[in-house]
């Protein structure tokens, strides 16, 4: 519930912040609550969030983007589906596809969880 309040604050639209959450372990916090998080919700805020960093932030862009691939390996199914909706909207200014990102995409669309 703690981690709810917390996104609610910084999706609020404190991007000044966004920069200190990334330099600290701020994208692997969201990433794991959005992995664990069993509140759709939240969810949703943290999912929200790791896109605004992703565009708040060029410097931290890869790193919000293997964030978000590693997600998609997720026990959470709505975390994956999540996951894969954000790539979606990123991936154009990414440029180049990451191999990275073949296997995850290719386990999830074998699922019925889409």
């Amino acid at each position: 519930m703690h981690m709810e309040y917390i996104l609610v604050y910084f999706t609020a639209g404190y991007v000044h912040y966004y920069y200190n959450i990334c330099e600290s372990t701020g994208i692997r916090a969201v990433t794991e609550c959005l992995a664990r998080s069993t509140s759709p919700p939240t969810q949703e805020r943290a999912q929200g969030l790791l896109f605004e960093l992703f565009q708040g932030n060029p410097h931290y862009q890869s790193q919000v983007y293997k964030a978000l691939i590693a997600l998609m390996a997720a026990s959470n199914t709505n975390a994956q589906r999540l996951s894969a909706s954000t790539l979606r909207d990123i991936q154009p200014q990414m440029g180049v596809v990451s191999a990275s990102i073949v296997d995850p995409v290719l386990s999830l669309l074998k699922t019925l969880d889409l």
